[in-house]
Formats: structure tokens, C-alpha cells, sequence
């Protein structure tokens, strides 16, 4: 698999730009959701897929700063969002 370096930055579309921003915190949700089921219940599963969560969060994140785009992830508190 390529390094996301390694790959040209082409330009996004208005609309890309605008599913990034929402992918960020949709993928901040669902971990801090796994997170607070693994925290109540203790199942590993529910901390392996907040795991996972993060890890998509960290990729769209780092999607961001490749194009330069601000993101909507101010304050990582579990259940803290820009969008209402």
C-alpha cells in the first residue's frame, strides 16, 4: 500500500472539502461512542472498534492538513462537536 505522501494532491471539489469536515466528527463520534461503551460494559470489542474509530479519525485528520482544510475537531472532549 502507498504512503499517503507518496500520492499527488489533487484538488478537491467543494463538496469533497464539505464530506471530509463532516467524516472527521462523524468518525469523533462513533469513538467516543465505543469508548463510552467499552468504559460502562468493559468489552474488549467495544475498545478494539473505538480503536479502529480513531484510526480513521487520525487518517481524515491527516487528509485535512494535506489540502489544507480546517478542522472541525477544536476540542477532542468525548461528546464535544462543532457541528450541532
Amino acid at each position: 500500500m502507498e504512503r499517503l505522501e507518496t500520492l499527488p494532491v489533487e484538488p478537491l471539489t467543494a463538496e469533497e472539502e464539505v464530506a471530509l469536515v463532516y467524516l472527521r466528527e462523524e468518525e469523533k463520534l462513533a469513538r467516543d461512542v465505543y469508548t463510552a461503551f467499552a468504559e460502562k460494559w468493559g468489552s474488549k470489542i467495544f475498545t478494539n472498534i473505538a480503536g479502529a474509530e480513531q484510526r480513521h479519525m487520525d487518517l481524515v485528520g491527516a487528509l485535512l492538513v494535506r489540502h489544507e482544510i480546517k478542522d472541525p475537531v477544536v476540542d477532542d472532549t468525548a461528546g464535544v462537536f462543532s457541528d450541532p
